[in-house]
């Protein structure tokens, strides 16, 4: 089990968000952000190697990308709230959009020379209207995969058998 501790008064928690005797916040900004942008590398990584090897698109793993960089994010910043939220949220969003828009592009340009042969924007803008209308399972696994980050929204309260824990 993982222990939070208060940068205020030096108190342990059990939980990341808020400490149980002060109140202040546990979460450092900027691991979170360092742990976000971490796991959705990682994961674009191994979705695009699983994409290529198996040559299908996978969008399964659209559903896992919310879950995982949120708890990565709340487990190694030790915080949670809206702020928290909007981080992990923000990489789920850019994760998904850039795996799919490279997949798309690889097996678009698979039986080319060239294996990504993008000239301008219009290309990923054409890539992700294609996905929207002719993927609509793509769209939905995103969807959840996005909506998989929202548990750590919540900034729980100290709870008074917390409290007496420490006291």
């Amino acid at each position: 089990m993982t222990n939070y501790i208060c940068r205020s008064c030096s108190a342990n928690n059990n939980e990341p968000g808020r400490c149980v005797l002060c109140s202040q916040s546990l979460g450092s900004l900027k691991i979170a952000i360092l742990a976000a942008a971490t796991s959705c590398l990682l994961l674009s990584i191994c979705w695009i190697a699983l994409a290529a090897l198996t040559q299908s698109w996978i969008p399964l793993l659209a559903l896992v990308f919310g879950g995982v960089i949120a708890l990565c994010t709340s487990h190694f910043s030790g915080g949670r709230g809206l702020i928290y939220q909007m981080i992990a949220t923000g990489f789920t969003l850019i994760g998904i959009v850039c795996s799919e828009c490279l997949i798309t592009l690889i097996f678009i340009h698979r039986d080319s020379t060239h294996l990504l042969q993008i000239t301008d924007l219009d290309s990923v803008f054409r890539t992700a209207t294609y996905q929207i209308l002719y993927d609509p399972a793509l769209t939905l696994f995103s969807f959840l995969g996005i909506s998989g980050s929202f548990f750590i929204w919540r900034d729980p309260s100290p709870r008074a058998h917390d409290l007496e824990m420490h006291l």
